[in-house]
């Protein structure tokens, strides 16, 4: 069997560019991403949900600093000046120091504001040995990344040096950035968006066509989804099946309030996504439209209170919140919301950002409007 020792072979080449060292400057962009990766957030996340958004913003910060650090060398270059190392022989050991540093306070910082949210929220709170999930998930997936990614750069310079062989040097920089720049968001977004956004619609749609247990359609005239309502039952959405087949009874309010206490049946109102038509064009303002609908049917307008809710990305209104409110005005309330997405609220940041704050205009401006007739 031949063996290939000749460096200039493809293969050869492309083995050597992928144990290649990774640059200074990239190294602290990524340990930067990295502990960045690690703040706190707005929901708990799971060890391994965290192990693969780390591996993800430390990959971002690696491709970050090695673009930066190529195009400086280029402009370096082209102006025959030397590429700086401030910090000189030492600088690999104290970026390993700093790595050791980040691993350990980042690990503290990170398992301490999870708890603290798991316990707001009711939720079981980590062991220290769950971060070790953490590191190993980081590792892999950031290999795994790290590998396409310098497989991405070597097409790139295959590029560069074409540019390079045709333009003047700074030109060609300047030129070579911008067509760089331009490949990874038009991959970045016809594919690693485009194909993530279907994943996540095919997979939380189908969990939005379900209903929690225990949840089954009213019976009352006052919700959603009941008997004369305007909006189906099956078109609320899980967390609005959820809101509308749920909350404190009559029973549950008179037993707070005290026997004597006049008590009012709660109304909930909720208009999903699917309520309305698809081919719809003001997708917000028609659900608004319904939802006051529902207001009108259910007499909410002659309630002492009416709150207007605003759902998290999966549609959920909090129940607790929702509960105490009817509590408080001893169901002589209304609640009213409306969906805009089925997707977790850190997806639904990213890809319909838009619709949130036009779903939340249109219903306050809706109510609004006819709150004050």
């Amino acid at each position: 069997m031949a063996v290939i020792k000749d460096p200039q072979h493809p293969w050869i080449s492309l083995r050597a560019r992928l144990r290649a060292p990774i640059g200074p400057f990239s190294r602290w962009c990524g340990l930067l991403f990295g502990v960045t990766s690690l703040s706190p957030t707005l929901l708990p996340r799971s060890p391994l949900m965290q192990g693969v958004i780390s591996a993800l913003c430390i990959t971002i910060g690696l491709a970050i600093g090695a673009g930066f650090a190529w195009f400086a060398q280029r402009l370096l270059a082209a102006v025959h000046r030397p590429v700086p190392r401030p910090l000189g022989r030492h600088g690999g050991r104290i970026l390993g120091a700093a790595v050791v540093l980040a691993v350990v306070l980042g690990g503290v910082r990170w398992v301490g504001s999870q708890n603290a949210q798991r316990r707001l929220v009711s939720m079981d709170v980590l062991a220290w040995p769950e971060y070790l999930i953490t590191l190993v998930v980081t590792i892999v997936v950031g290999v795994l990344l790290f590998l396409l990614g310098r497989l991405a750069a070597q097409g790139i310079r295959r590029l560069d040096r074409a540019v390079s062989a045709a333009l003047p040097a700074p030109i060609a920089a300047l030129g070579g950035a911008l067509v760089v720049a331009t490949l990874i968001v038009t991959f970045a977004q016809r594919i690693v968006i485009e194909n993530f956004v279907s994943w996540a619609n095919s997979t939380y749609g189908t969990v939005d066509d379900g209903t929690p247990p225990g949840i089954t359609a009213p019976t009352s005239l006052l919700r959603s989804g009941g008997p004369g309502s305007l909006v189906g039952w099956d078109t609320l959405g899980y967390e609005g099946r959820n809101f509308a087949g749920g909350g404190p009874t009559v029973e549950d309010l008179r037993g707070f309030a005290g026997a004597d206490a006049t008590v009012l049946e709660p109304i909930r109102v909720y208009v999903g996504i699917k309520s309305v038509d698809d081919g719809v064009e003001d997708a917000a303002a028609a659900e608004a439209d319904l939802a006051v609908a529902e207001l009108e049917r259910t007499g909410a307008f002659s309630r002492r209170s009416l709150v207007i809710a605003t759902v998290t990305g999966t549609g959920w209104v909090d129940p607790v919140s929702a509960a105490a409110f009817e509590y408080m005005h001893d169901g002589d309330s209304a609640i009213v919301a409306t969906q805009y997405s089925y997707l977790p609220s850190w997806i639904s940041f990213l890809v319909d950002l838009d619709k949130a704050a036009a779903n939340g205009r249109a219903l306050v401006a809706a109510v609004t409007a006819r709150w004050s007739q």
